[in-house]
């Protein structure tokens, strides 16, 4: 009852009111495959103005699908983790397309390995990607939002960005620092008075593919996600202007518990839990084995 207060005050003294993606542009990075996928075709349900994939693969068959569905659409082949690739194609997109009012960052990877078994170019890649990747995609598409006073920046993070599963160290560490980045800059507008807005979200494992392997010890408290429910979830909070979304909402919970308790009972707590084996028969996406 307390937290419920809490919350619609909250929700009265914020200037974050949400963006319908009615009549938006939204631009997607990893949009051809997974979650961006599935966002991409409920955005042109509802009634987007126009859908933008970024992806290095799948691109004219995903235009394609979405045209189909009624919506403009666009695909540019993009390697987030390339800085100079990220600002010529932003710099292309703005001229096709005018504008981009949404941005949903959903391009990710994950090596799931100890920290010696990790080769540098593996934590290069997880830092690239996850991380320097959201800095140069956000940076690239912030100003033209801003000079407009009109945006909404989605990053998927993950519940590694608030613990610290065993064998996860690039991964946590990426996003980890995504926290980070994007509760500073969502401070950094509200003190501009810029109604820009940021959403954060922190799913649990979902069954992408990219997490194949992962398990839970207790899936009523922690269960795999499903993709579809958890694109809906993301949609839904960039409409109504969440500044973050946990899914499930005891991640939040357990955010908290790591503030609370001293470190080693919470190392005993998630060991218990079975968050430190989440990751023993981790198998992945063979292509980020690469």
């Amino acid at each position: 009852m307390v937290s419920s207060l809490i919350k619609k005050i909250g929700n009265t003294l914020s200037l974050n009111k949400g963006t319908k993606i009615s009549g938006q542009t939204v631009l997607i990075t990893g949009g051809t495959s997974g979650m961006g996928l599935i966002m991409a075709k409920e955005c042109a349900k509802r009634g987007a103005s126009a859908i933008i994939i970024w992806d290095i693969a799948r691109l004219d068959e995903t235009v394609a699908t979405l045209e189909g569905l009624g919506v403009k659409a666009g695909g540019y082949k993009v390697n987030v983790a390339d800085v100079e690739n990220v600002n010529a194609q932003a710099e292309q997109t703005l001229k096709d397309f005018g504008k981009v009012d949404i941005l949903i960052q959903c391009a990710g990877v994950v090596s799931g390995k100890s920290l010696l078994e990790l080769t540098d170019e593996q934590i290069d890649r997880s830092l690239d990607i996850n991380l320097r990747g959201v800095f140069s995609v956000t940076r690239a598409f912030l100003g033209q939002m801003k000079s407009r006073n009109h945006g909404h920046i989605a990053v998927i993070s993950s519940a590694a960005g608030t613990v610290g599963p065993a064998n996860m160290t690039d991964y946590c560490a990426t996003k980890w620092g995504v926290r980070g980045m994007l509760e500073s800059l969502r401070n950094e507008l509200a003190k501009e008075h810029s109604a820009v807005q940021i959403l954060t979200i922190y799913p649990f494992y979902v069954n992408t593919g990219m997490f194949e392997g992962a398990k839970t010890k207790v899936p009523l408290l922690f269960p795999i996600l499903d993709q579809y429910k958890v694109s809906m979830k993301i949609l839904d909070a960039i409409e109504a202007g969440q500044p973050e979304l946990f899914i499930p909402k005891l991640v939040q919970y357990a955010t908290s518990l790591v503030r609370v308790l001293p470190t080693h009972w919470y190392d005993i707590v998630s060991t218990w839990l079975g968050i430190n084996a989440s990751m023993d028969d981790f198998v992945g996406r063979q292509s980020q084995k690469k």
